[in-house]
């Protein structure tokens, strides 16, 4: 594959840059892409091409950056539903895909030990169009077939719409630090059908970290760490996958999550 990528940046002055950057990747199907196709529908390759533009500020208390991307992909493999001669279900290509988006991060030291920071983006991942499979169990031979579905525009599987977090980091001494770490993650769907009914809730953690640094003999720099990780016991789910079928009229989903831990801790020394 020939990757090519061009960029620029450029100083407004001394607090203010702007930068921009275009490039072409391209990336083979994976053994199990090849392995589990079907004759009729032979693997491509993945290409895409990313534009991103960029602005950033700092200047004493305020840093800001702020990101505009486009990456506009073409034969991107996904999973359709659609099985091989030997029932394994294949990604295939989806001709017009993209993700689009601004990413926003900063960070204000509201006093010499307290200071604030976050990040937000905002994107859209949609599929242009593809023929979703459907499994359709019958009664009498041949017992079982697939439905083709048409979707237009819907979403990537596991994108979501919006991701944030906000710390704060209160430092009352030299060596000590204390974060504050809270982050949100909107709803992501199992499959690209856009559906509802197959998708991860959004959810909503936080994490409290502690950290001093000291010396002792002859080691200059020994880094305490403790974590308290997801302090509210928040209940939430960050990955799954979904399965459907028809059956006598009856559309069924089987939707599978992987819950994540509730309160934990975590205690490090460096």
């Amino acid at each position: 594959f020939f990757n090519p990528k061009v960029g620029v940046n450029y100083s407004i002055n001394s607090r203010q840059f702007i930068s921009a950057t275009f490039g072409i990747a391209n990336r083979e199907p994976v053994r199990k892409d090849f392995r589990e196709s079907t004759a009729e529908n032979h693997p491509k390759a993945e290409n895409m091409r990313d534009l991103e533009i960029g602005y950033a500020y700092n200047y004493k208390k305020l840093a800001i950056n702020t990101n505009i991307y486009w990456m506009d992909y073409t034969n991107q493999l996904i999973l359709t539903g659609q099985i091989n001669d030997v029932g394994g279900y294949t990604r295939t290509n989806a001709k017009e895909s993209y993700r689009a988006g601004i990413e926003l991060a900063g960070r204000y030291k509201i006093i010499p030990s307290l200071a604030l920071s976050g990040a937000f983006t905002l994107s859209q991942n949609k599929i242009k169009q593809f023929n979703e499979y459907l499994d359709e169990y019958l009664d009498d031979e041949p017992y079982y077939t697939q439905q083709l579905i048409d979707h237009k525009n819907t979403n990537l599987a596991f994108s979501p719409t919006i991701v944030t977090n906000a710390g704060l980091t209160f430092k009352p001494l030299k060596n000590l630090s204390i974060d504050w770490i809270t982050k949100y993650v909107g709803r992501q769907y199992l499959d690209n059908t856009s559906n509802k009914d197959r998708a991860i809730k959004s959810y909503f953690i936080s994490d409290l970290r502690v950290s001093y640094n000291f010396s002792v003999f002859e080691i200059d720099n020994v880094k305490l760490n403790f974590m308290i990780n997801n302090v509210l016991n928040k209940l939430y789910e960050s990955n799954g996958y979904t399965w459907g079928y028809m059956y006598d009229g009856f559309h069924y989903v089987q939707n599978n999550y992987y819950p994540q831990a509730g309160r934990n801790f975590l205690v490090g020394i460096s």
